[in-house]
C-alpha cells in the first residue's frame, strides 16, 4: 500500500523531479562497475605500520558498496510505494523539499563530476585551489608536478600546452612520496653494503617496512575524489558550505509521508557523497603521515651512512677505526628499528583512527543522519 501518491504533471517532473531510474542505475554502476575495486587499498600499500589502517579502510569500502546497494533498492522502493509517474520521476508537494529534490540529476546529461563537494579546507595551501577543474599552462608547472601528472596518465593535454587538473586531486595535496623515499633508502643501503656486511641487517629490516608504490596510494585517493564528485553530480550535494536547500528541507513543517521519504532519500545520497569525501580526506592524512615518516627515515639513513663512509675512509689509515666502523654499521640496523618503532606506532595509530571517519564536513543544523528509505 503506497504511503502517498505524488501527482505532478509529467513535464514539470522531468524538469524538477527525482529520476529514480537514473539514480538506481548510477548507484548500481558505481557498486558493480569496478569503482569499488579501484578505491580498495592493497594490504601493504601503506607499509607495515599502515596495514591495520588499510584493513579498516577496505572494511569501509565494503560498507560503502553496501550503502550504494541500499540506495539502488530504495530508488525502486520509492517508485513502488510513492506512486509511479511517467518515466519514474517523483516530485514533492512541499516547496522546501521539492527544492532539494530539484538539485538531483534529471537525466544522464545532467550527471557530471561536481568538484565543489571537496571542501576548500582540504586542499593544501601549497597549491592553488583555482587549479581544481581548470586548465593550467604547462609553463606554470614545476618539473616535479609535470612528472606526477604524466605518471598517472594526465599529461595527454601536453600537446596543446596545458594540463587539465580536476579528476586527480592528489596533485593538489602533493601526492605520496613515501614510495620514492623508500627507493632512495634502499639505494643508499645497497651502496653502504659495500662498506660493511653488517648493513645486511638494516637492509632486511627495511625490506619489510618499505612502501612499495606511490601510485597505488595516489590512484586510490584519485578514485575516491572522482567518486565523491560523481555522487555530488547525481544528488546535487555541491559545496558543503552552501546547502541551504538541505537545511530548509529539514526545517520545513511538512507532514506528508511521501515528501519525508523523498527528503530522506536525497539527504542519504548527500551524506553518502560526504562519506566519499571523508575517505579521500583520511587517505590524504595517511599520505601526509607516511611522507613525514619515510622522509625522517631517509634523513636518518643518509646521516648514518655518511658517518659510516667517514669511518671506512679512516679505517684505511687507522686500523683501530675498523672495529668502530663495524660496530657503527650494526648500530644503523638498531637505529632503523628504533625510529620505525617510535614513529611507526604514532603514525600507525593516527592512520587507523582517521580511517574510521565517515564525514569530513559537519551536517547543517537540524539535519539528521539517515539511510536510504526502504520500508524496513
Amino acid at each position: 500500500m503506497a504511503d502517498s501518491s505524488i501527482s505532478v504533471e509529467h513535464d514539470g517532473l522531468r524538469k524538477a523531479g527525482l529520476n529514480t531510474d537514473l539514480v538506481r542505475d548510477e548507484l548500481n554502476t558505481l557498486r558493480t562497475g569496478g569503482t569499488m575495486d579501484l578505491v580498495r587499498l592493497p594490504l601493504a600499500a601503506l607499509g607495515l605500520i599502515g596495514m591495520p589502517a588499510a584493513i579498516r579502510h577496505n572494511m569501509g569500502v565494503d560498507n560503502y558498496a553496501e550503502r550504494l546497494g541500499h540506495g539502488a533498492e530504495s530508488a525502486d522502493w520509492l517508485v513502488g510505494n510513492l506512486g509511479k509517474t511517467n518515466g519514474s520521476y517523483l516530485g514533492a508537494n512541499d516547496a522546501a523539499i521539492q527544492a532539494l529534490v530539484a538539485r538531483t540529476a534529471r537525466d544522464s546529461r545532467d550527471v557530471h563530476t561536481d568538484y565543489s563537494v571537496i571542501p576548500k579546507k582540504l586542499i593544501a595551501k601549497d597549491y592553488s585551489e583555482n587549479w581544481l577543474g581548470h586548465s593550467i599552462p604547462q609553463s606554470d608547472l614545476s618539473d616535479e608536478q609535470r612528472y606526477r601528472l604524466m605518471e598517472i596518465g594526465m599529461g595527454g593535454a601536453a600537446a596543446v600546452g596545458a594540463v587539465r587538473v580536476g579528476a586527480y586531486l592528489a596533485e593538489l595535496y602533493g601526492g605520496s612520496t613515501a614510495g620514492r623515499y623508500s627507493e632512495m633508502i634502499k639505494t643508499r643501503l645497497s651502496g653502504a653494503r659495500l662498506l660493511s656486511p653488517q648493513i645486511l641487517v638494516p637492509i632486511a629490516i627495511f625490506a619489510a617496512i618499505a612502501v612499495r608504490s606511490d601510485f597505488e596510494i595516489d590512484q586510490c585517493v584519485s578514485e575516491w575524489h572522482t567518486l565523491a564528485a560523481w555522487m555530488s553530480g547525481v544528488f546535487g550535494a555541491g559545496d558543503p558550505m552552501k546547502r541551504d536547500e538541505l537545511a530548509r528541507a529539514w526545517d520545513s513543517p511538512a507532514h506528508d509521508a511521501a515528501d519525508l521519504k523523498l527528503r530522506d532519500f536525497v539527504t542519504a545520497g548527500i551524506q553518502l557523497t560526504d562519506r566519499a569525501v571523508a575517505k579521500f580526506d583520511a587517505l590524504r592524512k595517511a599520505v601526509y603521515a607516511l611522507n613525514k615518516l619515510y622522509k625522517s627515515l631517509l634523513y636518518a639513513a643518509t646521516e648514518e651512512i655518511l658517518i659510516l663512509m667517514g669511518l671506512s675512509i679512516a679505517a684505511r689509515f687507522y686500523p683501530g677505526a675498523l672495529l668502530i666502523k663495524e660496530r657503527f654499521a650494526t648500530k644503523i640496523g638498531i637505529t632503523f628499528a628504533a625510529w620505525y618503532a617510535v614513529l611507526g606506532v604514532f603514525y600507525g595509530w593516527k592512520m587507523w583512527h582517521d580511517m574510521g571517519n565517515d564525514s569530513a564536513v559537519a551536517l547543517p543544523h537540524g539535519v539528521a543522519n539517515v539511510d536510504f528509505p526502504r520500508g524496513y
